[in-house]
């Protein structure tokens, strides 16, 4: 916790100097991202003022984006944006500006690499504009989560991924993440209880918020999700939702086998929940395991997109969901977003039958394969899953360090990393560990240098770091 006593200027009224105090502190680096702000009575009896004045001036500051307050464990000022994994900043501008003066890299966000087949993905785009009709397929349409071309299309792109499904239960959504936050929109009412896994998909939180949702984190263990662990948080809290990455899981790397995805989703069948599927990363595995939605399809909605696996800005996402969910599903396509761009699913329709889609997948996994292998040489005990290749690392820390101090460390070399706290969900300890995005470098040499950086930083410790930690 940052023991910060701000300066007051002569401002009325006084919570108002609070945040301006607190927002001048924050531009000039005394306080950090992520750094935890005293408590409200604390504050207030240091300052004499009221515990209501600095309630009220913590709620203006999370109103204006400045920081943000969790139950039960404090307020932290906001990193760059809400809950988002990125790199915590180092308070001296001088020490911000010798970070970039070595060539920063960032390896903070989960971004796949430069679209191997970036020229067939340009050459279907452009026979796609210059195809008769354009004018009308730039117009709104009626079908609103996609037509039943794309949709077949999808369908059968989804059974790469081992999905058996019927093109009727195909929605089509601006990528992946909006998919999840239909799904949450089509089966939660505000102040529900969603659960998941106890560190998971960092925009989860932010997508909660937005719906007032409270989220509940569930233990896990090597293989991911833990079903008494499960069992036992459906059973206290009553909830009807399960958000879960079983599938090379974000930010763990953890795959769920088979016989286990039986048994998570036969208590969600016992509890009556339903189960929300990220299967973002399947593509990177040659066999991924059999989905949830082939083992409990009547109460599991599957999300993935073409994202990772083709090119990020196409923003074509797509969902799977039982028939009896796609009224509400199409009610929240419509009320988020109007409906994703035709003219992308078009050329989304055109990526996969031509067969580009696939070719980008399998390109991918192979750059995946080949910088997880150089990985190895920098960090040989870093966990890694057995049957994929995925785009990150997850780095458990060795002692005496903590990941605040880690991810200082290391902007101060240069290389942005994610902090384990941006996944964490609830007030179980986290472990000091960071996530490492290899495919964010923008070539394998990048990379290289990145890794290479972060490797010294480990055997010599916080206090030797190229600056003292400051979480």
């Amino acid at each position: 916790m940052t023991i910060w006593l701000p300066e007051l200027a002569e401002q009325r009224p006084i919570y108002k100097a609070i945040v301006s105090a607190m927002s001048r502190d924050i531009a000039e680096g005394r306080l950090g991202p992520g750094e935890r702000l005293p408590p409200q009575r604390e504050l207030a009896y240091q300052l004499g003022v009221t515990v209501g004045t600095v309630t009220r001036a913590y709620t203006e500051a999370e109103r204006q984006g400045l920081v943000i307050g969790e139950v039960g464990r404090g307020t932290f000022v906001k990193r760059s944006s809400a809950d988002a994994p990125l790199l915590a900043m180092p308070s001296e501008p001088q020490q911000a500006s010798a970070g970039r003066a070595q060539g920063f890299i960032d390896l903070s966000a989960n971004w796949p690499p430069e679209p191997p087949l970036a020229e067939e993905i340009g050459a279907v785009i452009q026979e796609e504009c210059n195809r008769p009709g354009l004018g009308a397929r730039l117009q709104y349409r009626r079908d609103l989560i996609g037509g039943e071309a794309t949709r077949r299309a999808v369908a059968s792109h989804l059974e790469t991924e081992g999905l058996s499904a019927d093109w009727r239960e195909i929605a089509l959504t601006n990528g992946a993440q909006h998919a999840i936050f239909v799904s949450l929109l089509a089966t939660t009412r505000p102040d529900d209880i969603v659960l998941c896994e106890e560190l998971t998909f960092f925009a989860i939180k932010s997508a909660a918020r937005s719906l007032s949702l409270r989220l509940r984190g569930v233990a896990m263990d090597k293989w991911g999700l833990r079903p008494d662990a499960l069992d036992a948080a459906c059973r206290a809290t009553q909830a009807k939702v399960l958000y879960s990455i079983p599938t090379l899981q974000n930010p763990t790397n953890r795959i769920m086998p088979t016989e286990r995805r039986r048994e998570i989703a036969e208590i969600c069948r016992r509890h009556d929940v339903t189960i929300i599927e990220d299967s973002i990363y399947a593509f990177l595995l040659d066999e991924p395991p059999c989905p949830y939605a082939n083992l409990a399809p009547e109460r599991s909605i599957h999300v993935s997109s073409l994202s990772k696996s083709v090119a990020p800005n196409l923003r074509l996402g797509f969902l799977r969901a039982p028939s009896h969910l796609m009224e509400a599903v199409t009610f929240a396509v419509r009320s988020s977003s109007y409906c994703s761009p035709p003219f992308t699913h078009d050329v989304g329709q055109r990526l996969i039958e031509s067969g580009v889609a696939a070719r980008s997948a399998k390109a991918m996994r192979e750059e995946a394969r080949h910088r997880q292998e150089q990985a190895r040489r920098y960090f040989p005990d870093a966990e890694r899953p057995s049957g994929g290749t995925p785009l990150h690392l997850w780095l458990e820390l060795p002692s005496p360090w903590r990941s605040g101090s880690f991810v200082h460390a290391a902007y101060r070399a240069g290389v942005g990393v994610a902090d384990a706290e941006v996944f964490a969900i609830g007030r179980e300890e986290v472990p000091h560990a960071v996530r490492i995005c290899l495919a964010a470098a923008r070539t394998r040499e990048e990379m290289q240098n990145a890794l290479g950086r972060l490797a010294a930083l480990l055997p010599r410790g916080p206090e030797a770091g190229p600056g003292l930690p400051l979480m």
